[in-house]
């Protein structure tokens, strides 16, 4: 095993030559350059194009730690490294759910200090979070979530992995306490930075979704891990957390599109539909949002039941879509004031405040705040 070099300028073709043949690959680097990619606002990602002998790729994609201290201590707080690398190591191998291959995963303790060597799955490209993508592109991104929600649908032992998050009804119950701080704390900065830029009626429902943040959670950490998904309870599986086009690499060459998906830095155990409302609400403009969603809700529910899953009463699935369509409203308030400030993070922010706002107001699901 390789050791753990946690920034890419301490790279060697010593080094990588180490880390890719700990994955079982043959061969040597003899040389090889480095550039940065990708927008990421807590990790920094930089594409290795390596001369090679053997079996070795021609390129691959490292993710380190950001270099913006704010940012790295945000990424530690939220557990955001110790997930990926988490995920990486002892999970992605079992979901059925295009990502990137990994050949090396490292971290110290819960970070910043990481590394993550990837497959290079370029020429697929970043998602386009500003413009919004087709409806083709978000068809095969529901396909996808339907993959990772259904391989752990109501799956019990999901607990042993710490890193997924509270183990103990108790330890969920703070984190929750601890997030609906956070919350509270950081919506006046929000609404100082972005409310001349918002509609009056997006930044009333921000107010309103923080002081009755409350009345939108349900259990989680061990609680949820533990349910049985009885009729009244809402269905629990692994989530991706944050699946928007910035998370997607999106190759559309061929007629049908092919979508894998990277950083996941927010896995956890939560309640599926969330992940669904989040990206739909982020990742399509609000007009094709509106015209397809139905159609997009009846895709999801039918991948699944191809997967094998029984499916709980169609009005609580609708529900709990309904409710989940606050995640993304959640996420941009408070991811956007504890990472690094950017030009191009306050678009992406204001884009995503804008979207899930009319999505929650467009779904009615303010009356659940009441």
């Amino acid at each position: 095993m390789a050791e753990l070099i946690a920034s890419p300028e301490e790279v060697t073709r010593e080094w990588l030559t180490e880390a890719l043949q700990s994955s079982g690959l043959l061969g040597s680097v003899k040389s090889f350059e480095h550039r940065d990619i990708g927008t990421g606002q807590v990790g920094r990602c930089v594409r290795f194009e390596l001369e090679v002998t053997g079996n070795l790729p021609s390129s691959v994609v490292g993710k380190f730690a950001s270099d913006d201290p704010v940012s790295r201590e945000a990424g530690v707080q939220r557990d955001c490294y110790s997930r990926e690398v988490g995920f990486y190591s002892e999970l992605a191998a079992d979901l059925p759910i295009r990502r990137p291959a990994c050949y090396f995963a490292a971290i110290d303790g819960r970070g910043p200090d990481h590394c993550l060597l990837l497959e290079d799955l370029a020429p697929a490209k970043q998602g386009d979070q500003l413009g919004g993508c087709s409806l083709a592109v978000a068809q095969e991104g529901v396909r996808q979530l339907a993959g990772l929600h259904a391989a752990s649908w109501c799956r019990p032992g999901l607990e042993v992995f710490p890193w997924l998050g509270p183990t103990t009804s108790e330890a969920a119950r703070h984190d929750l306490a601890q997030s609906h701080a956070l919350r509270r704390h950081v919506t006046p900065g929000f609404v100082e930075r972005y409310g001349d830029r918002l509609e009056s009626d997006a930044i009333e429902l921000v107010r309103r979704q923080t002081e009755n943040v409350e009345k939108l959670d349900v259990a989680c950490g061990l609680g949820l891990s533990q349910r049985s998904a009885e009729a009244d309870d809402p269905p629990f599986s692994l989530v991706h957390g944050d699946f928007r086009l910035d998370n997607l690499l999106i190759d559309e060459r061929d007629a049908a599109p092919t979508v894998a998906v990277v950083d996941w830095q927010t896995v956890r155990r939560g309640v599926p539909l969330s992940d669904l409302a989040y990206f739909l609400g982020a990742s399509l403009t609000t007009e094709i949002r509106r015209q397809e969603e139905q159609s997009l809700f009846e895709l999801y529910c039918s991948a699944l039941s191809r997967r094998g899953v029984e499916l709980p009463d169609h009005d609580l699935l609708w529900h709990e879509y309904r409710r989940g369509s606050f995640a993304g409203l959640s996420m941009a308030v408070i991811a956007s004031m504890i990472v690094g400030q950017t030009e191009r993070g306050d678009e992406m922010f204001l884009a995503m405040a804008r979207r899930h706002a009319r999505h929650v107001l467009d779904l009615g699901a303010d009356a659940l705040l009441a």
